[in-house]
């Protein structure tokens, strides 16, 4: 689901088996208690009223249905150091209105985005995920597993992509996976770049 048609048109041309759908998250065109399941994946960072989007996927999902949900860290080292998204230092802890100003300088169509990211902190995150009726669950540790084994998986930019093999070929992976952590904490908080989450609706 999107609600740039562009966008699904692309998706389409290499997976046409598919069923697509023009909408927003703020007011999803699907009864209560629909869906078993629900994928939100680096997006949550992107809506102007991560609650509210919230509160509508647990409309939508059955008693006990999961929601899939992954989103930048923005007190991680990594993304103060390069934000995941321009790739610049210090603007993760920024708010949009900030950022904008910051990108009309040095990247003005950037700033006329809509759509810029806000990162959350780990307790906004569980703070919102709580708010919306749902039992949460890091993954943290099966993510990074997979993203060491097969990092085109998880990450889809040439960069990131390079940036893993070289800690596979250096070794520094087992340090870092070492670093993982499924539980809220310091290193979750500062240190892990993305989090992972399984969120099931409460009964």
């Amino acid at each position: 689901m999107d609600r740039n048609p562009d966008r699904l048109e692309i998706l389409l041309t290499s997976c046409p088996d598919i069923v697509v759908e023009v909408g927003d998250l703020l007011r999803l065109p699907f009864p209560d208690d629909h869906f078993d399941a629900a994928v939100l994946q680096d997006v949550i960072e992107h809506v102007a009223n991560p609650a509210a989007v919230l509160r509508e996927l647990a409309r939508v999902l059955r008693h006990g249905g999961v929601l899939y949900l992954s989103t930048p860290n923005r007190d991680a080292l990594p993304n103060l150091i390069a934000d995941p998204h321009f790739g610049l230092p210090f603007v993760s802890r920024k708010s949009r209105a900030q950022l904008r100003r910051i990108l009309s300088r040095r990247r003005p169509r950037d700033a006329e985005r809509e759509d810029l990211a806000q990162l959350l902190s780990e307790a906004e995150l569980l703070a919102l995920l709580k708010g919306a009726g749902f039992q949460t669950r890091f993954v943290n540790r099966a993510v990074a597993d997979r993203l060491f084994r097969d990092p085109e998986a998880v990450v889809w930019s040439d960069l990131h992509v390079a940036t893993v093999r070289f800690l596979r070929r250096s070794g520094l992976h087992r340090l870092l996976r070492g670093m993982v952590r499924d539980t809220p904490g310091m290193l979750n908080r500062y240190v892990n770049p993305t989090f992972y989450l399984i969120c099931r609706k409460e009964e």
